[in-house]
């Protein structure tokens, strides 16, 4: 391609970056600017997001300071990714001061603020702000949930989580998905609840509901039932390599406890 602007860099960094090829989106950006073309915003979101994804949090603080003297500060949409670049580098104090200097937030912002803590297991963090969020009138979604039953999980609140499940739809009108009830499964694998575990994962036919099991069933050494857990896996998805692995190293640690 003779002449590349703005769209056409970031149509590359996006592609890279949704691929699972962050630091060569990073690249990407860098060489834009080597040649001297000016970045704009959706640049510098893609960019962001791809650092977050790296975990690359020097290069991150980096773009962040170029953002900001290229006069894209207050903008919503690099706020946003400057939100998640941070909460994904485990920095929730900086995700958070973002957050708070932000003049108008919209749902990105919310959910955004609420991955980041959901993901380092802040529960009393993440149901504070989804009650805010409420307060604010800002209608949860299905991303919302995702993070507060995540932040659930963690922490090994299962009655709160049982709640939140119970009232998505009746109080807030979001429709139960697959990622929901995952996160229950893995909820009650970390409780040891492993026949309470298999019998929601069954009843919702996921690959990310019985990935959830099969790691509980590792965790608390039980060979027989990641034997079935990776069964399913399997027949849900064939191309899967996860759940071999998972399976092996399950049979693997069973046999080292044995040895003892």
């Amino acid at each position: 391609m003779r002449t590349k602007n703005e769209v056409t860099w970031n149509a590359m960094m996006a592609a890279y970056a949704q691929n699972g090829h962050s630091n060569l989106a990073i690249r990407l950006f860098q060489l834009m600017s080597v040649e001297g073309v000016k970045p704009d915003d959706a640049n510098f979101v893609s960019v962001l997001e791809a650092c977050g994804d790296a975990g690359d949090l020097t290069v991150g603080r980096l773009i962040h300071s170029f953002a900001a003297q290229s006069g894209y500060d207050s903008n919503l949409m690099i706020q946003n990714a400057l939100v998640h670049m941070y909460g994904q580098c485990g920095h929730l104090r900086e995700a958070r001061k973002i957050f708070e200097d932000m003049r108008s937030r919209d749902k990105v912002s919310w959910n955004g603020i609420l991955t980041a803590y959901a993901r380092h297991g802040q529960i009393h963090d993440t149901l504070d702000l989804f009650l805010r969020m409420n307060l604010e009138g800002i209608p949860p979604n299905a991303i919302t949930f995702t993070n507060v039953l995540s932040a659930c999980s963690h922490a090994g609140k299962l009655s709160r989580a049982m709640f939140f499940l119970a009232s998505m739809q009746g109080d807030h009108g979001v429709c139960l998905e697959k990622d929901h009830y995952a996160c229950a499964v893995d909820l009650l694998g970390r409780l040891g609840q492993l026949h309470e575990a298999e019998a929601l994962t069954d009843g919702i036919s996921s690959g990310i509901g019985w990935m959830a099991y099969l790691s509980a069933c590792k965790a608390h050494g039980n060979v027989e039932a990641a034997a079935r857990a990776a069964d399913r896996v399997l027949k849900l998805n064939p191309e899967n390599s996860a759940p071999y692995v998972l399976f092996s190293s399950t049979q693997g640690a069973s046999k080292t406890l044995e040895s003892f």
